[in-house]
């Protein structure tokens, strides 16, 4: 099973990110990230995230509530 750490070093399992992402910008990722550097994909996906919805990906916060 994948992992990720967010920016505060806690520990996410991949299954549970994926479904807190939007669609469209993890599509768009997709094409342009190799499938092993999911933490790399996690990484762009929450820069994305901001630009796009102008807030911090809930996984990023300090103390996310999932």
């Amino acid at each position: 099973m994948f992992k990720i750490k967010n920016c505060w070093g806690k520990e996410f399992a991949w299954d549970i990110v994926v479904q807190l992402m939007d669609d469209d910008i993890c599509e768009e990722l997709h094409l342009t990230t190799e499938e092993n550097e999911i933490q790399e994909f996690y990484n762009l996906y929450c820069k994305k995230h901001k630009e796009a919805f102008e807030e911090t990906f809930e996984l990023e916060k300090i103390n996310p509530q999932i």
